[in-house]
């Protein structure tokens, strides 16, 4: 069972950079102390109490839904389980202007450039962010 899963967003805010200060010094984030998979868990169930309803979502796509992208949505949570690195990110509700901004960012190009790309995701992030939603972490 998940020892994370009874305490607020507020809390799992906290657990979450109390785990990154625990590992600062080593690179970030460690594969032999996964909790910050559990802490994101438990910030998709409170997010969901919390709302009452929410999504998931991701900001790469591969293969099925890079090939079928303007068919890409919003996952909805409805308690099933959530696999490390699965999605990115959980909103309160589905976002047109997200959800264009993260087809726009996995549409073939013609050539890449990275100060593109890296703006495109704060795009994202900032606009996550401004619709009330929670950035993930997975180790």
């Amino acid at each position: 069972m998940n020892k994370y899963i009874s305490l607020s967003l507020e809390e799992l805010s906290k657990e979450a950079t109390a785990y990154f200060m625990r590992h600062r010094m080593n690179g970030g984030a460690s594969e032999f102390d996964s909790s910050i998979n559990d802490i994101s868990r438990a910030i998709i169930h409170a997010f969901h109490l919390e709302h009452g309803k929410c999504f998931l979502g991701k900001v790469n796509l591969y293969d099925k839904e890079r090939e079928n992208i303007t068919e890409y949505q919003f996952t909805v949570y409805s308690g099933q389980l959530v696999y490390n690195f699965e999605y990115a990110f959980v909103i309160p509700r589905p976002d047109e202007e997200l959800l264009r901004l993260i087809i726009e960012h996995n549409l073939p190009k013609e050539t890449f450039n990275s100060q593109d790309t890296w703006n495109r995701v704060k795009q994202i992030f900032t606009r996550i962010e401004q619709i009330g939603g929670v950035s993930l972490t997975w180790s």
